[in-house]
């Protein structure tokens, strides 16, 4: 399921375009709102440091018409501080009198906890909570307020490969340049649709100051903007304001600089899987994970069985076309990341109409990218 997630985010999830809904499965499903926001945002961050980059080189542009094509790649490192997040567990795992639970992590035992560390998508092994409730006349059970915490293990990375960029270049008579990059999955049907797009701007600001005004020299003030969806899956935004500036030394050879403000955001939605009695979700000790089961359209009513478990309502007496209409609840994520601000510096080989370009920039993932652009007139 995690590489799902991952091909789902990373490569664009062409393959969730043949549902109307992306279902989570296994631990991941046990995660409450908060816990997957956290388990999820540095690879979140690795999707948006992809979107907000290559979107300048050089910072000396042509005062005329040009239209090219840029092919971009990027690769990222992992720190050691997104491998792992501090997970809230239920209230009641503190309160020795409702339960009595404790994990043991690198041979130390914590008893009582309210929060547990466990590992994001790039990490490796998590640490079950146990509890044991403490039955006080009936009022505290595994079928009331649940049993273990189970928590989803990360992939083990140190290293991912970032989203390839592919994008149109045109520079215009003001010195201005544009990138754009527009990705349209075809719908499957009316109701699902994938799309990426975005437009970077730049302008070369020291034409207009006189001590600045070298043909060697580029200064130029950079903007862009991007989109992502897909229908009833992700929708999120990514932006980027910076300075960059270049220097070319001859001929053939330029190397560049700059800083941006960046940032990365929106709503990941999917729905729990269902469950059955014998699964570790159906013992989960989360509210919020076994509420969030089964909804009847247009309420916030659900049904719970003698032993507390939380169902459909009963077929019994229930019209089987109410039935069929039970649908789980969608989760809503928020979408954020680690890295705001980039420092980047690289350099550009001019071979004529073809250039080659390789940058390093660092960020809270620290990056490589390189590519070429071909140039058409």
């Amino acid at each position: 399921m995690k590489k799902l997630l991952l091909f789902l985010v990373c490569c664009y999830a062409t393959s969730a375009v043949y549902a109307q809904k992306l279902e989570l499965g296994g631990t991941v499903s046990l995660l409450t709102k908060e816990n997957f926001e956290a388990y999820s945002k540095p690879l979140f961050t690795s999707m948006g440091q992809s979107f907000n980059s290559n979107l300048w080189t050089t910072a000396i542009h042509e005062d005329r018409f040009k239209i090219g094509l840029d092919f971009s790649f990027m690769a990222m490192l992992i720190p050691e501080s997104q491998k792992n997040y501090t997970a809230a567990l239920p209230s009641h795992f503190s309160n020795p009198q409702i339960a009595r639970t404790a994990y043991n992590k690198n041979g130390v035992e914590t008893v009582q906890p309210s929060t547990v560390e466990q590992p994001t998508f790039y990490g490796s092994t998590p640490t079950t909570v146990y509890s044991i409730p403490q039955d006080q006349n009936g009022n505290y059970t595994y079928q009331s307020i649940g049993g273990n915490a189970e928590f989803p293990s990360g992939n083990g990375l140190n290293a991912v490969l970032g989203i390839p960029a592919v994008q149109i270049m045109m520079d215009l008579p003001s010195r201005t340049h544009v990138r754009l990059r527009v990705v349209p999955v075809p719908s499957i049907d009316d109701d699902m649709s994938v799309f990426y797009g975005m437009i970077s701007v730049g302008h070369q600001f020291n034409q207009y100051i006189d001590p600045l005004k070298d043909s060697t020299l580029g200064i130029s003030f950079n903007a862009a903007y991007s989109l992502f969806s897909i229908t009833n899956v992700i929708d999120a935004n990514a932006l980027a304001i910076g300075i960059n500036a270049s220097k070319k030394l001859n001929e053939y050879f330029t190397v560049f600089g700059g800083i941006q403000y960046e940032d990365f955001s929106g709503t990941f939605t999917y729905t729990r899987k269902d469950v059955t009695p014998n699964e570790a979700s159906s013992n989960t000790p989360y509210d919020e994970v076994r509420e969030n089961m089964y909804t009847i359209p247009g309420t916030n009513t659900v049904n719970v069985d003698r032993d507390g478990r939380y169902i459909p309502f009963n077929a019994v007496g229930t019209p089987a076309n109410l039935l069929s209409a039970l649908t789980r609840k969608p989760v809503v994520a928020d979408i954020s990341t680690f890295s705001n601000v980039r420092i980047v510096a690289g350099g550009e080989v001019n071979l004529k109409a073809l250039q080659l370009h390789a940058q390093v920039a660092y960020l809270s993932q620290f990056m490589f990218s390189g590519g070429f652009s071909v140039w058409f007139n």
